[in-house]
């Protein structure tokens, strides 16, 4: 797509080829999702680790980050939750999790935060109704299937491993 292109027109065209399509960061401060006249997309990002991070963080508490920026993440906050329930009072909304992975400092091999922090922090994982298959076009939309229909959840790795997690509801 190219720059300017309304956001409606790339909803559009990404539903019309079965994919999904997530608002980004929508709350972040310094660069807010806008545009919420939108309609037909997939959900939205309930946590980004960027939004934590350049939102929520103090100042004075940005030493901890030196050493790992996961120390910092606290969760979505508040007014988050708030705007996701609202949503989903109107319509079907999934949530993910991600980081950015934006470097605000490299110097040599040095990078601040670290690429390894970002991928061993947020995460969305998504459920599958199988494993994949290693045919990349069947797993994309295996993928892409099970994050339409919110099959997934948000964890932070860095807390405590999500692994062997789950959750049911029984009538």
């Amino acid at each position: 797509f190219s720059p300017g292109t309304p956001s409606q027109e790339i909803i559009n065209t990404v539903v019309s080829k079965n994919g999904a399509t997530f608002l980004a960061h929508p709350l972040l401060r310094n660069i807010p999702w806008t545009n919420f006249n939108v309609i037909n997309y997939t959900g939205l990002e309930l946590w980004n680790a960027g939004t934590d991070v350049l939102d929520g963080v103090n100042p004075i508490d940005i030493g901890p980050a030196l050493f790992s920026t996961s120390s910092l993440l606290t969760g979505p906050v508040e007014q988050e939750f708030a705007f996701y329930d609202d949503l989903c009072m109107k319509s079907k909304t999934v949530a993910i999790g991600s980081m950015d992975a934006h470097v605000f400092y490299k110097n040599g091999n040095f990078s601040f935060p670290s690429y390894e922090d970002y991928f061993n922090a947020i995460r969305t994982t998504v459920i599958l109704k199988s494993p994949l298959s290693g045919n990349a076009e069947d797993d994309i939309k295996a993928i892409v299937s099970a994050l339409k229909y919110g099959n997934c959840y948000i964890s932070n790795e860095k807390y405590r491993s999500s692994k062997g997690f789950s959750f049911m509801l029984k009538k």
